[in-house]
């Protein structure tokens, strides 16, 4: 048998409709049935049970934001606030993987347990130039991470491409800030500068190695030997001493020289010249 729905005795539909109109609160509202609804009755189970509708009475936006009056407004609610929240907290551009960055938010829709993707953000942690933004489920609360590039070392490639640019941190600054990109700090340039300096030493040594045994095989295929058997090849040789715009003589302290074979145009030796003011002297390093 079907149970009676119990109504509030002193409620006026018409004063609570009329105090809310007037001073703009939400809190005067309820949901009030009407007079055809109030013999309407509930039954738990079985097919012909009926529900008792409501009156809604709709409130400004700004009202809906601290009383969720309904599920149609609550959506567009999380919509406005979260687009508040990350224009607030997010500023300038971001080097993206975009093809990453896809595939990590089509992932995070419809998570477990309960399927939900109503989401929030929470704040973005830098690490150089890779970003990684919190956001969590506003029903769940389930925080995930996004990442805005892959665990590639984004901060050496910015490095090792300023360097090929003959440039340093001021190039890179001053580039970033032209583009309203976040720079990496001083201090991570520093760290990556001599990871990617140690690595281009090795690799350079190890190329001026194997162009120098391509250069014997290739005299030794020639017959290009002496009478000891010593490959004789053929070399150009080339340097440089750049000048400054100050100082007596415009001479720079340092220079370059660097030994180049002439059959394959490869790089064979590299040498660097300082000469210390003082007493004339000059030390070589390789």
């Amino acid at each position: 048998m079907a149970k009676n729905v119990r109504q509030e005795e002193n409620f006026d539909v018409n004063h609570c409709t009329k105090e809310a109109a007037s001073t703009g609160n939400a809190s005067a509202l309820m949901f009030a049935p009407t007079k055809e609804q109030k013999n309407v009755g509930f039954a738990p189970e079985g097919p012909s049970c009926s529900y008792m509708p409501t009156t809604v009475i709709m409130t400004p936006t700004k009202d809906l934001k601290a009383h969720h009056l309904n599920s149609a407004s609550d959506v567009e609610i999380e919509h406005l606030q979260g687009s508040k929240t990350a224009s607030n907290s997010l500023e300038g551009r971001r080097i993206v993987d975009i093809g990453f960055l896809f595939s990590q938010i089509i992932s995070m829709e419809g998570h477990s347990p309960f399927k939900c993707s109503w989401r929030e953000f929470l704040n973005e942690r830098r690490f150089g130039f890779r970003s990684v933004f919190q956001f969590k489920c506003k029903i769940c609360n389930k925080v995930d991470e996004i990442f805005s590039v892959q665990k590639s070392n984004i901060n050496k490639a910015a490095v090792l491409g300023v360097l090929s640019a003959g440039g340093g941190y001021s190039l890179l600054e001053e580039l970033c800030g032209h583009m309203n990109i976040p720079c990496l700090s001083q201090k991570t340039y520093e760290n990556c500068h001599q990871d990617v300096s140690t690595t281009l030493h090795a690799t350079l040594w190890d190329n001026i190695r194997r162009a120098g045994e391509e250069e014997y095989r290739l005299a030794v295929e020639l017959g290009e030997v002496d009478s000891t058997g010593i490959p004789n090849i053929a070399v150009v040789a080339d340097g440089a001493w750049c000048k400054r715009s100050y100082r007596t003589n415009y001479d720079a302290s340092s220079g370059v020289g660097c030994i180049i074979g002439k059959r394959t145009g490869k790089l064979l030796y590299l040498g660097q010249s300082k000469q210390d003011k003082s007493d004339g002297s000059s030390s070589r390093s390789r």
